[in-house]
């Protein structure tokens, strides 16, 4: 069996990388996850595909998602989570980043130099043309596969209890059915995956976690992005059912 786990920059990546670590040290499993802005793997990873067992992609594409990497032409039965975000969010939260990390892709780099307005929309077309598009044809091509969960962001930070719901439902649809078999409790690994919850246990400072200040400020310049670019927006919001 092979585990897919995936996300988008700026769709909760430090949290997923998270929840595939601990269900990879749970049961004992073999990794190959990619890191950093353009999701490359280790060396060698990717070259000896068939030493591995549980995947976390940064930019999980559809092919990906799909039991990229050897997993479907072996034929091997799979499970892929696929995280997903609010547009809206994704642009706000990406400003914030870009503004003050080095860890930029370079498109965004002028960012620093832009008034905020300029960079948020050069933030917005980035999200329209690459990570969130990416996201959306993701979700889009995967929406009633009974192999692939999508599961959203929000459903995480919106409470304690819905982070808690939300573990569940997730290591329920990845190894819900075979735990036993590891002779293993998922109580255990939903107690671990607890301390990502940023409602319980806050980051003192990360710079993958928006001061409030800053999200009240950016939310509100975003209104005065091109109109043009709010609608596409929107309606990539509401085709991913927010």
């Amino acid at each position: 069996d092979s585990w897919i786990f995936g996300s988008h920059h700026k769709t909760g990546t430090e949290l997923m990388q998270s929840v595939a670590s601990v269900q990879a040290r749970e049961l004992n499993q073999s990794t190959c996850f990619s890191y950093g802005k353009y999701g490359w793997g280790p060396r060698g990873c990717e070259e000896h595909q068939m030493d591995y067992n549980t995947w976390f992609h940064y930019n999980l594409t559809v092919g990906r998602a799909q039991g990229g990497f050897g997993i479907k032409e072996r034929e091997l039965e799979y499970r892929t989570v696929h995280i997903i975000r609010d547009p809206l969010a994704m642009v706000v939260s990406g400003y914030i980043f870009h503004s003050k990390s080095d860890d930029t892709p370079w498109e965004l780099k002028k960012e620093r130099n832009q008034s905020v307005i300029d960079g948020l929309t050069t933030e917005a077309n980035y999200v329209l043309q690459k990570t969130g598009h990416e996201m959306m044809h993701t979700f889009s091509a995967t929406r009633g596969d009974p192999r692939v969960l999508n599961v959203r962001f929000e459903d995480f930070t919106r409470s304690s209890p819905s982070f808690d719901a939300t573990a569940r439902k997730l290591y329920d649809f990845t190894v819900g059915g075979i735990l036993e078999d590891y002779s293993k409790d998922m109580g255990t690994m939903l107690e671990k995956i607890s301390h990502q919850d940023l409602l319980r246990f806050p980051k003192k400072k990360s710079k993958h976690v928006a001061k409030r200040t800053d999200e009240a400020r950016v939310k509100t310049a975003l209104m005065s992005i091109p109109a043009n670019l709010r609608a596409d927006l929107e309606l990539m919001r509401t085709q991913l059912g927010y």
